[in-house]
């Protein structure tokens, strides 16, 4: 039997098939610029197959995303876990890090699909992720702490928070910029790894910056 038949006659195979091309096309071209005809097509299906099982492509974006989130979660939740265990902050904040990191550079559809987001004006996935940074702005007033700062305000937690996000971001969002001009690639191994330990010593020389700055 080909293998399009078989899908054709497995509706989970047919449903995940329909999840796969989605995720594929919403990533290359955006939520505007894919229609569920489209999907069909890229999946080896009918025109009409999508709408059958999804309904509407709003719906059909919004399994693609659970998905995507669902697949980082899985890979954050050991560093996560590790937040309440007597590792060292600086440690825990390089596994976090690196965690983070690593799920940008296993996962290039997100990477895509945040960008795409910011660009049409939709909020779902950035919605998911902001849930989560106060949680990290906790850690980063821990780090603080830890550091001798009794007291780090919440504003400034958050603008670190921003700086070191922006440098696990900028590199995997522009990763073929940037390979091109520094002949370096962004999702190696080392470069990840070497980035990881760049921003928590970032991080760390910003608090004893704060430490040593006399309070107005």
């Amino acid at each position: 039997m080909a293998a399009n038949e078989q899908v054709r006659r497995s509706g989970a195979l047919t449903r995940v098939a329909v999840l796969d091309a989605a995720e594929r096309l919403f990533a290359a071209r955006g939520y505007r610029g894919t229609s569920l005809e489209e999907i069909g097509r890229e999946a080896g299906l009918s025109r009409g197959t999508p709408g059958y099982f999804f309904g509407s492509k709003q719906r059909l974006y919004g399994e693609v995303l659970d998905r995507i989130l669902t697949r980082a979660q899985a890979t954050l939740a050991a560093a996560s876990t590790r937040q309440d265990a007597s590792l060292p902050v600086p440690e825990l904040l390089e596994e976090i890090v690196a965690a983070h990191l690593g799920v940008l550079t296993a996962d290039p559809t997100l990477v895509r699909l945040i960008q795409w987001e910011t660009l049409e004006g939709h909020g779902q996935i950035l919605g998911a992720i902001g849930a989560q940074a106060h949680s990290f702005v906790e850690l980063i007033q821990r780090l603080a702490a830890a550091s001798g700062i009794s007291e780090l305000e919440e504003t400034t937690a958050t603008e670190l928070l921003i700086c070191a996000t922006a440098m696990c971001w900028f590199p995997l969002a522009h990763a073929s910029a940037l390979e091109r001009t520094f002949h370096r690639d962004p999702h190696a191994p080392e470069v990840v790894a070497a980035q990881a330990k760049t921003i928590v010593e970032f991080v760390l020389m910003r608090l004893a910056t704060l430490r040593s700055t006399p309070a107005a």
